[in-house]
């Protein structure tokens, strides 16, 4: 994931998001970490509503580690603010 995230700004959105997919893959399907990264891509290629869903997945999994788990929580209030949800 490291390399991927480190190459991020010379691939295209679909390379990109591909490529963490392809990582996230390898990973059992309650992967909590998986789901984080998978969401974490979306968002930054504009992918909002399916980040929404990936991080929704990871934070209800409680097996995150304290760093990502912070994260996502405040990765999950900037993407509902910018899908209108502010409830």
């Amino acid at each position: 994931m490291a390399a991927v995230w480190k190459n991020a700004e010379a691939m295209c959105d679909e390379a990109l998001v591909g490529a963490i997919d392809s990582l996230a893959d390898e990973r059992p399907d309650d992967d909590a970490a998986a789901a984080f990264e998978r969401a974490s891509v979306r968002d930054r290629v504009g992918m909002e509503s399916e980040a929404e869903m990936f991080y929704r997945v990871a934070l209800t999994t409680g097996r995150l580690d304290p760093l990502r788990s912070s994260r996502a929580s405040i990765q999950l209030g900037s993407t509902l603010r910018i899908l209108g949800q502010l409830d």
